[in-house]
């Protein structure tokens, strides 16, 4: 049981480690195009990547809001209700 429980947590440590690294080149990656000035043959590839870079980080926060302003007592009961069924 305590291996389990050592992968686990080094997963869980492992992608909070991912996630930031991401959040960081995205942040850095808005910063630049935010700052740097970009040529006008290249404005709409940078449009279209910083849409989808925002609309990702939106995403993840929602889920991230919602993950933890659902009880999760809630959620199992509508398993086992759907199971039920």
């Amino acid at each position: 049981m305590p291996k389990d429980e050592a992968l686990k947590a080094w997963t869980q440590r492992f992608t909070l480690v991912m996630l930031a690294f991401m959040g960081f080149m995205v942040i850095g990656y808005l910063a630049l195009i935010s700052f740097y000035p970009i040529p006008p043959e290249n404005t709409r590839i940078v449009d279209t990547t910083q849409g989808f870079l925002m609309g990702t980080v939106l995403n993840a926060v929602i889920s991230i809001f919602t993950q933890f302003l659902i009880p999760k007592k809630d959620l199992e009961q509508d398993e086992k209700q759907q199971g039920n069924n």
